[in-house]
């Protein structure tokens, strides 16, 4: 188990600043978690709206489409998860 920790902690430390995350590709990576330790693109939703998350929203007002740049990612779970990352 502590090998696909530091699996995941190595894929987190190799993700890109710059780039756009969308919803699907954060809960591909499997770091946010629902309550019952299950990925959740409904937690990513809620964390985004309570400001836990920073997201830059690229859609219009009736539809939200939300991204995360690679560089906050990091950091919310850096944050969250008590790591050294950055």
């Amino acid at each position: 188990m502590l090998n696909k920790i530091e699996d995941k902690i190595k894929e987190i430390k190799e993700i890109n600043d710059d780039a756009l995350f969308s919803p699907q590709a954060i809960v591909a990576l499997g770091v946010v978690l629902n309550t019952k330790l299950v990925p959740s693109v409904f937690t990513f939703y809620r964390l985004v709206r309570s400001g836990k998350l920073k997201a830059v929203n690229l859609g219009s007002g009736d539809a939200p489409r939300y991204f995360v740049k690679g560089k906050d990612l990091k950091n919310f779970l850096a944050e969250r998860y008590q790591l050294e990352i950055i």
